[in-house]
């Protein structure tokens, strides 16, 4: 390819770049991007960015596949339990969708988290990626994970004080 034609290659994908930016800025609240992104990059992420924006929503007990109905948490005893987490997060898993709570929280939290947050909660139905539900709200003063949570013991340690391991 001549000069000529990698000058017009170049604008094209300069205009393409700017109209996709003009789109996105048109849906989101907020929105910036440097302007010393390459074309090359700017365009897949931008892309990315509507295709995500204009995702259809869907619950996740819908999408799953299978039926799901599992039993509640008090009338398991420990080692029906874990099969019934490990059955959970092996099919939820399948769709791209991960539950990872902070390190150390009792395996039945975690199953309940699942039954009371993840298995009626609303997703976007992107072609690609995973959707993870940490269990963090934001609000470490109510939050089931408090005592397990490295960060807010480094952030806020005031939360941690009188309060039993």
């Amino acid at each position: 390819m001549d000069k000529n034609g990698r000058r017009g290659e170049s604008r094209k994908r300069r205009r393409e770049v700017e109209d996709l930016k003009k789109r996105v800025k048109a849906d989101a609240a907020a929105f910036f991007m440097k302007d010393d992104l390459p074309p090359e990059l700017a365009k897949p992420f931008l892309e990315g960015i509507l295709d995500h924006e204009s995702a259809p929503l869907a619950i996740v007990r819908d999408v799953l596949g299978v039926e799901v109905d599992p039993p509640r948490s008090e009338d398991l005893d420990d080692e029906s339990l874990r099969l019934e987490l490990d059955k959970l997060l092996c099919i939820l898993a399948t769709k791209r969708i991960h539950v990872c709570l902070q390190k150390g929280v009792p395996r039945r939290r975690v199953y309940q988290y699942i039954l009371e947050e993840v298995l009626d909660a609303e997703i976007e139905l992107v072609p690609v990626g995973n959707h993870v539900f940490n269990g963090c709200g934001g609000d470490c003063t109510s939050c089931f994970q408090l005592q397990y949570c490295e960060t807010a013991k480094r952030e806020w340690p005031e939360l941690f004080k009188d309060r039993p391991e």
